[in-house]
């Protein structure tokens, strides 16, 4: 990648930047020498048409949206780097591993068909979810709804790459997902009563099978290693997981999949 006179859609900018909001920098929404895609979408709503234009070594004060909530970034251009795509031939297929380009070609297919049907599979359980909690919609208690909240508020702050928010910023994102964390609690305890009912149950074979699996997929001896830890750590997580997953493929065989109509 080369530089480029000022930042269009096509490139990537080098940054460091500051969040604030009524004068004041907010907690943990700040970085140095962050690397922006200009083409890919942004958590932070406005900030690639903040930076359109700016130039190498430009600072600029802009509004965005985080959360929904207006804030101002403050930003300095660094560095601006231009996308080169390569020659797709066979010399770019060896660099990447492969025998030559058909042979990428063939894994890139493969690769496309597998995530096509995972991103299905994601849109199944997601109805299956939503059919459940529409058929069980009861209370439910209190701590534990208020325990998956705060999970779910380290998950989005996490994902935004925030530490906290101001008081009042807090109290709204915390009530826009408490419907979203309780209903994550009503779905484990639907899906712990059918596997209560069905004798649906995991153990160590499961975990075992589990963790083999998740070792073959591992690239390098660091990678198993990571794995081998994750696991040890994470037992009684992973086996619940895999017991709501053993639910709901059987929520899935019982129930009746028709095509949509379009």
């Amino acid at each position: 990648m080369s530089p480029a006179a000022a930042l269009e859609k096509t490139h990537y900018a080098v940054v460091d930047y500051e969040m604030l909001r009524a004068g004041k920098a907010l907690p943990g929404a700040k970085g140095k020498q962050e690397l922006v895609d200009m083409s890919a979408q942004q958590s932070v709503e406005g900030l690639v048409e903040g930076l359109l234009g700016a130039k190498r070594g430009e600072s600029r004060e802009f509004p965005v949206k985080i959360s929904t909530q207006e804030a101002v970034c403050r930003v300095s251009v660094s560095e601006i780097k231009e996308k080169k795509l390569p020659v797709l031939d066979d010399e770019f297929a060896k660099d990447m591993g492969f025998d030559a380009l058909d042979a990428l070609k063939a894994k890139l297919r493969e690769l496309a068909a597998a995530e096509n049907e995972e991103r299905t599979e994601r849109e199944l359980v997601q109805q299956i979810d939503q059919a459940l909690l529409a058929a069980n919609k009861f209370p439910v208690p209190p701590t534990l709804a208020e325990h998956q909240l705060e999970q779910t508020m380290h998950r989005v702050l996490r994902r935004l790459g925030m530490r906290g928010l101001p008081e009042a910023e807090t109290a709204k994102l915390r009530e826009k997902l408490r419907s979203q964390s309780e209903d994550e609690v009503r779905l484990s305890f639907v899906l712990e009563a059918v596997a209560r009912q069905e004798k649906i149950s995991v153990g160590d074979e499961d975990f075992q099978k589990e963790l083999d699996k998740n070792l073959a997929q591992a690239e390098s001896e660091e990678q198993k290693k990571d794995v081998q830890e994750f696991f040890s750590q994470r037992k009684d997580g992973i086996l619940s997981s895999l017991k709501d997953r053993k639910v709901l493929e059987f929520v899935r065989g019982s129930a009746k999949i028709t095509e949509a109509a379009g």
